[in-house]
């Protein structure tokens, strides 16, 4: 399961956590962490900073993942972040990698236009999967 700490992403890992309960299965749970890419030639002391900066958001996201991860139980969850340029690809990837057999995801409420023009991760995740995809809708609950 991917998650980008949205509500619905929370929510589509309660679902993933109830389903993993449910069935034994280990939880896989997922965030992609996009690489920053300033459009301008930056100095050196400017690059040292997006290295900073992409250093402090990955460690933030990956203390969310862990906090995502319940204290108690039998459930086996294994958290990772993972880097790459286009979300649903690298999602993809490890799920292919993990041999998921389901991947659950949060829909982002994002307007009908922009669905039609840009689409969302999950979206382009459901279409190219060679498995199972679940996908949460936006206030599900």
């Amino acid at each position: 399961m991917a998650t980008d700490f949205s509500p619905t992403g929370r929510e589509a890992v309660r679902v993933a956590m109830d389903f993993a309960r449910r069935t034994g299965a280990t939880l896989h749970i997922v965030h992609v962490k996009a690489p920053l890419n300033p459009t301008l030639p930056l100095s050196r002391d400017n690059r040292e900073l997006v290295k900073d900066l992409q250093r402090e958001q990955s460690a933030e996201a990956r203390l969310r993942l862990h906090q995502l991860v319940p204290k108690t139980g039998p459930l086996k969850v294994r958290t990772r972040l993972l880097h790459g340029k286009v979300p649903s690809f690298t999602i993809l990837a490890h799920a292919e990698r993990v041999e998921a057999d389901l991947l659950v995801l949060g829909r982002r409420g994002q307007s009908a236009l922009a669905d039609l023009l840009i689409g969302s991760t999950a979206d382009r995740v459901a279409r190219q999967a060679s498995t199972l995809v679940l996908l949460i809708p936006p206030h599900s609950r």
